[in-house]
């Protein structure tokens, strides 16, 4: 008897994510799932907001140092 139909080749879910680009977390199968899911990443989330921090600092630095160097440049 010949089958009509060919069983068709599938992947698992872990297999499917390799494929996917690589999240800022690391674990693309854990991040995967939760997008999948309808949530956002934890770790991401969490990465994301500390970036957003550092920058913020940053400006706050930049913003303090160039007032120094304006004062300084005031009293010579």
């Amino acid at each position: 008897m010949i089958w009509l139909f060919k069983k068709r080749e599938t992947i698992t879910f872990e297999e499917h994510v390799k494929t996917l680009p690589m999240p800022d977390c690391g674990d693309p199968v854990k991040h995967y799932t939760y997008k999948y899911n309808g949530a956002p990443c934890i770790v991401c989330r969490r990465i994301r907001a500390e970036r957003i921090e550092e920058q913020r600092e940053n400006r706050l630095a930049r913003k303090v140092a160039e007032e120094v160097v304006r004062r300084i440049k005031e009293r010579k």
